[in-house]
């Protein structure tokens, strides 16, 4: 899925473990990752498309990227919280 890479490592970059992603593979999409670091969970979702007017992501900086993936970054006290999240985040 488009920017996929970009997620996870805005989990990374906040010492979240990437345990489940999802999302769609196509020219448009969406994308959710769970991530976990210690007893805290983390969900982080978004959407794309197939050109800059409708991905806001396209004409962005890696480095703005990474950033606007990192503000998007939700955290939860339980993983029944963050899957319930993750589950709901499926879809556009």
């Amino acid at each position: 899925m488009r920017w996929e890479e970009t997620a996870e490592e805005a989990m990374r970059s906040q010492g979240f473990e990437v345990i489940d992603p999802d999302g769609q593979d196509d020219y448009s999409g969406y994308g959710v990752i769970l991530g976990r670091k210690g007893g805290l969970y983390a969900t982080l979702s978004w959407s794309y498309g197939s050109c800059s007017w409708c991905d806001s992501y396209e004409d962005m900086s890696p480095e703005e990227r990474l950033q606007s993936f990192v503000e998007l970054i939700d955290t939860w006290s339980t993983e029944e919280e963050a899957r319930r999240k993750f589950n709901d985040s499926k879809g556009w």
